[in-house]
C-alpha cells in the first residue's frame, strides 16, 4: 500500500520504513510544499488527526483512492516537570531562546531544569500517537508509551536521535541512543504503536 506520511523528518520515515515492510512510505514533502497544519490540540491524539486530517482533505479525489494517510505527534513528558514538555517537546525552550534551538541545546536545557535532583524523581516517558486514514470512513488510532527516566549527563553515543541521548533505560542501564536502531524499533512508543497501526492495515504482509 502507498501511504503519505505528513512528515518530511527522515528519521521517523526511516523507522516507520522498517516497522512496515512492503508498504511503500511517502514524505509529504513529495506531494505538497506547503504542508505545516496549525497543531491547535491539547493531546498528542488530538495533533495526530488535525495532521492526518489536515492532509488527507488535501489530496484530490482520485489520490484518496490509492493513497492512506498517516501522522504521528510524540514527544517526551518528564514527570518533575509535570509531563512537559509533551506536546511541545520539538519546540522545547525555542520561546525563552527567542530562536530555534538544536538537539543537543534542548537536552542540556533539559538536564538544568532537573539539576540536582535524584534518579527517583527523573522518571520519565515517550508517548506517541498514530493516525491512520484509509478512507473517509476508516480511521484508525493507537497510542503507545516508552517508560523510563532522564539521566544525569548525555551519551557521547552517536544512535538515536532527538532526546534519546538523555533517555535512560533503567533495564539496560543505557540510554536510547547506546542501543541498537533494531533494538529501539523493537521496544520504542513509535515503534509499539507503528505495529498496533500495520495490524490495522487491510493488506498488512
Amino acid at each position: 500500500m502507498d501511504i503519505l506520511v505528513a512528515s518530511n523528518n527522515h528519521h521517523k520515515i526511516e523507522e516507520l520504513s522498517l516497522i512496515l515492510p512492503g508498504h511503500h512510505l511517502i514524505p509529504v514533502n513529495r506531494y505538497l510544499e506547503d504542508f505545516d497544519p496549525e497543531e491547535t490540540g491539547s493531546t498528542f491524539l488530538e495533533n495526530s488527526l488535525i495532521k492526518s486530517r489536515s492532509l488527507f482533505h488535501r489530496l484530490s479525489p482520485e489520490d484518496r483512492e490509492i493513497l492512506a494517510v498517516l501522522a504521528d505527534d510524540s514527544g517526551l513528558s518528564v514527570d518533575a516537570l509535570n509531563g512537559r514538555p509533551g506536546i511541545y517537546s520539538s519546540r522545547f525552550g525555542h520561546h525563552e531562546a527567542g530562536r530555534t534551538l538544536s538537539s543537543e541545546e534542548q537536552n542540556s536545557l533539559l538536564l538544568e531544569k532537573l539539576a540536582g535532583l535524584p534518579p527517583s524523581r527523573r522518571s520519565a516517558r515517550y508517548i506517541c500517537c498514530m493516525s491512520l486514514i484509509l478512507d473517509s470512513n476508516r480511521i484508525y488510532t493507537a497510542q503507545e508509551s516508552w517508560e523510563g527516566r532522564i539521566a544525569a549527563t548525555p551519551s557521547s553515543a552517536a544512535g538515536g536521535f532527538g532526546y534519546d541521548p538523555i533517555f535512560w533505560l533503567p533495564g539496560k542501564e543505557c540510554t536510547v541512543a547506546d542501543i541498537s536502531a533494531e533494538e529501539k524499533r523493537l521496544l520504542s512508543h513509535r515503534g509499539k504503536a507503528a505495529r498496533a497501526i500495520a495490524a490495522m492495515l487491510p493488506d498488512n504482509p
